[in-house]
């Protein structure tokens, strides 16, 4: 039977008109709540799956807009009528858990051929104007081909042009734009069925992006075939945050481990850590681990940075008060380095 596609905006506990800040945050939520590493639950990677991709629909302005009004119906049928959101490849990953290969996305360029260099061109006497009709969801970009009325001797004058381009957007997981990997997208046009191997670059940023010569639309001239042009974006992890090649995560840790120091777990990219944390460390504390953030193409390493979040427990037991109630009016003034104007 097939399964009813549940609202997006209840997906992620949001409610129409939240700004990007607040998606942002409620991915990062419920990204945490049913991530496969945290939630062992059978049904936790099927709704992994199901943050995911609302995320990736509500956080990209063109496709909120058409799901706003049409609801999945104007997602799965782009402007154009081409197919529904890209696919996100990769799995959520975790301490650790992360493929280098991924699963094969069909791209039919069936139709646009035929409204390139088919029924959908307009023709002159000179040759064809061909532009992008109805019925497909890649935009495309480059020239079309010479209006009306040219000569014999002026199309023979006339210089090869290129192909057009084909631009196209993949989204993949955190974890495969740090480590690197490939994407086969699979393509069907007039010369066949022909998979192309994407590299994503180990450290890739999010919308870099990548061009592959000679994949685009062939050349209608004898010039040269045009490029596919990918975009990547990368999904926010339910963790951490990234600046250049450091890693930022914050770490919850209990009042006494801030009082007098503690060596806690942390998790990092490739598996997890121990933190030693000095006696007295403060809420917004960072420490740092070097070379535990992630590493470029060339070698480059950033650093991890643990930002400590004290944890003030809101309830507390008789024996955990009558304990802590002894400290009272014997601690530093918390205020004692700030000058109040």
């Amino acid at each position: 039977m097939h399964r009813m596609a549940r609202d997006y905006y209840d997906i992620l506990g949001l409610k129409k008109g939240d700004d990007e800040a607040a998606i942002k945050k409620a991915y990062r939520k419920m990204a945490k709540k049913y991530h496969p590493d945290v939630n062992k639950e059978a049904s936790a990677k099927e709704k992994f799956a199901e943050v995911q991709e609302a995320y990736e629909v509500l956080s990209d302005a063109r496709k909120r807009k058409m799901y706003d009004q049409f609801g999945h119906a104007g997602v799965n049928q782009q402007p154009g009528g081409g197919q529904g959101p890209h696919t996100t490849y990769g799995g959520p990953g975790g301490f650790g858990g992360f493929r280098t290969h991924y699963n094969t996305q069909d791209v039919d360029l069936g139709n646009l051929f035929d409204q390139f260099f088919g029924g959908g061109a307009s023709r002159g006497g000179g040759g064809a104007s061909a532009g992008p009709g109805p019925g497909f969801g890649f935009n495309t970009g480059g020239a079309g081909g010479a209006g009306g009325g040219a000569g014999p001797r002026a199309r023979q004058r006339a210089q090869p042009v290129k192909g057009q381009d084909i631009q196209h957007e993949v989204t993949v997981s955190f974890h495969h734009a740090a480590h690197g990997g490939s994407i086969d997208v699979k393509m069907t046009g007039p010369a066949g069925e022909q998979t192309i191997e994407i590299k994503i670059p180990r450290s890739v940023e999010d919308h870099a992006k990548l061009r592959i010569k000679g994949k685009g639309q062939p050349s209608q001239s004898g010039g040269p075939p045009g490029d596919l042009i990918i975009t990547v974006r990368v999904a926010p992890h339910p963790w951490f945050t990234r600046t250049g090649l450091d890693l930022s995560v914050d770490v919850p840790i209990a009042i006494d481990e801030a009082l007098f120091g503690a060596t806690v777990e942390v998790p990092t990219l490739n598996g997890k850590a121990d933190l030693k944390i000095p006696p007295g460390t403060s809420s917004g504390s960072k420490l740092r681990l070097r070379g535990a953030g992630l590493e470029d193409a060339k070698g480059h390493k950033g650093d991890l940075y643990a930002v400590i979040q004290v944890d003030v427990p809101k309830q507390l037991t008789d024996e955990q008060r009558a304990l802590l109630e002894g400290l009272r009016g014997h601690l530093p003034d918390a205020r004692r380095h700030v000058k109040w104007k």
